[in-house]
């Protein structure tokens, strides 16, 4: 069970990784991030 949670998690990991390549979807998604964190810091 665990184990197979790992995977998926790697998996994940492998996929947002192979995705940041690109840097069309690398610039989207460091502005995503800033939003959510500037989102986060509000409600914090």
């Amino acid at each position: 069970m665990v184990i197979s949670h790992f995977v998926c998690i790697k998996n994940t990991i492998s996929q947002l990784l192979y995705l940041s390549n690109n840097v069309m979807y690398s610039t989207y998604e460091k502005y995503v991030i800033r939003i959510v964190l500037k989102v986060f810091q509000l409600y914090t």
